[in-house]
């Protein structure tokens, strides 16, 4: 099973009006990509551009300034979203973390 469709299934089963033709729509922006550990996803400051669910593998966000941390696992989103909708820098780093390969698809 791709990405694509990984994400489609856990979408189906949450959101079950979504139809074929939904999908298709959103099906072209679509990128799978796979990062290395400590890799960074999104970083402190910038801004978020994509929604990110995870396909296998954990990532981490947390702030510098304030230590907090948070990890997500597979089958979660990844996104910040009030950086994401209202195109302001994030408070929070997001990297993928140790020990997982991590691979993802971004829309």
């Amino acid at each position: 099973m791709d990405g694509i469709d990984k994400l489609q299934c856990w979408l189906t089963k949450r959101y079950s009006f979504l139809t074929e033709e939904d999908y298709d729509l959103f099906r072209p922006f679509v990128v799978q990509k796979t990062l290395a550990r400590d890799e960074p996803l999104l970083e402190e400051g910038r801004c978020c551009r994509e929604m990110t669910f995870v396909l296998s593998g954990a990532f981490r966000m947390f702030s510098i300034s304030e230590g907090k941390e948070v990890t997500v696992f597979e089958n979660e989103f990844v996104i910040d979203s009030d950086s994401f909708f209202s195109q302001t820098p994030l408070s929070l780093c997001h990297q993928g973390a140790r020990g997982y390969r991590n691979r993802l698809v971004q829309l």
